[in-house]
């Protein structure tokens, strides 16, 4: 099944720029072009960006699923090297959950803060956010 690229970017609910951009990156291999020069992709590039937008889903980069797509997927050795890619990522997701939790506390202190700030007080928000040198408040 051949398809254009208005067609694949259809199928796969992608914009042309976005196929474009995967081309350019490396991720899709460059398309067979017709005698008229359109561009003519095949199932196996529609099966290769769907892969791709999936694998974003799942917070991994480009460069990420550039690695993945190497691995063969009958492969013991390059199922191996899947399951670490899987499992660093899922770390560095508990990391972030925690981190953005941290935030979120930090946040819900702040707004009580706000709560028994008395008129005329200086706001606990705006003045947290004013500090040099603070990344996100000891509060």
């Amino acid at each position: 099944m051949q398809m254009t690229i208005g067609a694949l970017a259809k199928e796969a609910k992608v914009n042309l720029q976005t196929l474009r951009y995967y081309e350019k990156r490396g991720l899709l291999p460059p398309p067979h072009r017709a005698t008229s020069g359109y561009r003519l992709y095949d199932e196996k590039s529609l099966q290769q960006l769907c892969f791709i937008r999936r694998a974003q889903q799942f917070g991994f980069s480009l460069d990420e699923i550039r690695d993945l797509l190497k691995l063969k997927l009958s492969s013991a050795a390059d199922c191996h090297k899947a399951r670490k890619a899987v499992a660093a990522k899922a770390a560095q997701v508990r990391q972030r959950v925690e981190y953005l939790r941290h935030i979120a506390e930090t946040l819900e202190r702040l707004a009580g803060k706000c709560d028994k700030t008395s008129r005329g007080a200086p706001c606990p928000v705006l003045t947290l956010f004013s500090k040099v040198g603070s990344r996100h408040g000891k509060n």
